[in-house]
């Protein structure tokens, strides 16, 4: 009996705002819905590169990570022993690109695993 008094005051205002919640929380579910599609179709029609691909753009970088290991574990100036010289970084848009390549080559594995589940 309350709820007919309340909905007749308020010319059934709140189940109209409720219904327009309802609506909106439906195209967003609907939305997010077509963003996994669209990942999960990509992620299975990616052609794998072959391994000599993967060498040449990350090779380098191992090559040029190993050695800030080594040097930071033996040649470092308090460390068995000791140089002068160090090993640079990366000049600026070498770095960010160095971190690219390796995200596109190990991190499409993580986003397939999380996918696949």
């Amino acid at each position: 009996m309350w709820a007919a008094i309340i909905n007749f005051l308020t010319g059934n205002v709140v189940q109209r705002a409720f219904d327009v919640i309802d609506k909106k929380i439906d195209a967003e579910s609907d939305r997010e819905r077509l963003k996994a599609d669209v990942v999960k179709t990509w992620l299975q029609n990616r052609v794998a590169m072959p391994w000599y691909v993967d060498f040449c753009f990350i090779g380098p970088l191992a090559l040029w990570w190993g050695a800030i290991c080594v040097y930071n574990i033996l040649w470092h100036q308090g460390g068995p022993f000791p140089q002068a010289w160090d090993i640079a970084a990366l000049p600026p848009p070498l770095d960010e690109w160095a971190g690219w390549i390796i995200l596109s080559r190990f991190g499409v594995g993580v986003v397939q695993s999380f996918v696949r589940r």
